[in-house]
């Protein structure tokens, strides 16, 4: 393998290591406080977000992908010189260029972060709509995690509300249930009561039509998302008085405590299921 490209393979590597070693960093920083909750379970909601939370990044299963590719590449390389390394690339160069591109323009312009199924590979040209499936793919490096799953089901017998808060896209969290589905639903019975997500139903609920195609995929970066979010849980359940936002990034939860309506959440900070059985204990949620 040549060296340069054993370099560009390594520093994708390294790269995925360091976003790693980054959220893990951010579970220990800032976590916010939270206050103690003794309300009935019909008058508190728990929200989960899925990555992190509910499923985890297979980084093994990431690593072996990119090292595979990249040795296919460089395979290619060795036999058809560098026509064949561009060949060989492209597929991957050339949408990653453009998400990156897209990605930072919206993330500088509007100063949020785009949702890549709608933003950066929306619309209905078959390529685009190629680049949407094979970003749909990227989740299925994300594996259930089996025993916050059964924490959540525990919850839900108890009669807590339990819903998804998530920046996955509509897509994508189709793609997850219908993998997983045991996980999602047992007896018929679906465990989560709703999912608030980007171009989701139940964030259309809480737009208005003048402003639908604007608003409803707007994901955790934006600070109308909590005020939507609260708007559309008040709609169908009004004696909701509190929702727990189980989430692993503490920035999320900042975010929370900024929103318009802070006093309605409660930010919970996840790392462990351990740690977070504990923290429902002291919140009063058993």
């Amino acid at each position: 393998m040549p060296m340069w490209t054993f370099i560009f393979i390594s520093l994708i590597v390294t790269s995925f290591l360091w976003g790693l070693g980054r959220a893990e960093r951010a579970w220990a920083r800032n976590e916010p406080e939270i206050d103690i909750l003794r309300f009935p379970s019909k008058r508190v909601a728990i929200a989960f977000d899925i990555h992190g939370v509910l499923f985890s990044f297979d980084g093994g299963a990431a690593a072996t992908v990119t090292l595979s590719y990249g040795t296919l590449v460089a395979l290619a390389q060795k036999f058809f010189g560098f026509k064949g390394f561009l060949i060989s690339s492209a597929p991957v160069l050339i949408p990653l260029c453009y998400g990156l591109g897209k990605y930072g323009y919206y993330a500088l312009y509007y100063g949020v972060i785009p949702t890549v199924e709608y933003h950066i590979f929306g619309g209905n040209f078959f390529l685009f709509r190629a680049l949407r499936w094979a970003w749909v793919l990227l989740s299925r490096f994300y594996s259930p995690c089996s025993d916050v799953f059964e924490y959540a089901w525990s919850l839900k017998k108890r009669g807590y509300v339990l819903f998804i808060e998530s920046d996955i896209g509509p897509w994508a969290y189709e793609d997850l249930k219908e993998r997983y589905h045991e996980f999602f639903v047992r007896d018929g019975v679906e465990l989560f009561d709703a999912v608030f997500s980007p171009g989701g139903d139940f964030l259309c609920e809480a737009v208005e039509s003048d402003d639908h195609e604007q608003v409803k995929w707007v994901n955790k970066s934006d600070e109308r998302y909590l005020d939507l979010f609260k708007i559309a849980t008040k709609s169908r359940w009004p004696d909701l008085e509190k929702v727990i936002l189980v989430d692993n990034n503490a920035r999320n939860l900042r975010c929370s405590l900024r929103s318009t309506f802070s006093g309605f959440y409660i930010p919970l900070l996840f790392s462990k299921i351990d740690k977070l059985e504990d923290d429902f204990k002291e919140l009063g949620v058993f």
